[in-house]
């Protein structure tokens, strides 16, 4: 394995520092693998898996195949911050991605009770809302008191100060 690292090491033209930099561990664990002193972990295969997308495994760990995985296209998951844009959705849809791979963009939960028998209201996000915290701490309590018993009130002030609070028994 170490002759295959030096030849990716070789095709990619970087220095064993610099390779032990770019996937993050220590000079010496390279120069200890180069050397054939030590075999590379798996946390150092990962490694460098993780910071080389297209270096193929199979090559690097059994030598079988190209050194580069040879992707066709190569479409970027959705995630939780990446949605495809028109481009990328066209092309998903050429390649026949069912629609459960691409992830749901927007769900509203209502609860399915509302613990101080108030009716939910919807927020305004441009009028910000005014609580009456002495109606609105007891009416917490009440509603706490029905099965759970307060252990303690914390406030945060804006002041990076707080102030706790417990209840007399």
């Amino acid at each position: 394995m170490k002759d295959r690292i030096t030849q990716f090491m070789a095709n990619e033209g970087i220095t064993p520092a610099e390779f032990a930099d770019k996937i993050g561990v220590q000079r010496s664990s390279v120069s200890h693998v180069l050397n054939g002193r030590n075999y590379p972990s798996a946390s150092f295969i990962q490694k460098m898996l993780g910071s080389y997308k297209n270096l193929n495994s199979r090559w690097l760990l059994l030598g079988e195949g190209s050194m580069f995985e040879n992707k066709v296209s190569q479409v970027k998951e959705p995630s939780l911050f990446h949605f495809p844009n028109e481009n990328e959705t066209q092309l998903q849809n050429k390649e026949s991605i069912s629609s459960a791979d691409i992830p749901v963009k927007e769900s509203i939960i209502q609860p399915s009770e509302n613990p101080i028998n108030k009716p939910l209201t919807p927020i305004n996000p441009n009028q910000p809302e005014v609580l009456n915290t002495v109606q609105s701490v007891s009416e917490l309590i009440d509603a706490s008191l029905a099965n759970k018993e307060v252990e303690r009130i914390v406030l945060f002030y804006k002041d990076k100060t707080f102030a706790a609070y417990t209840p007399s028994k």
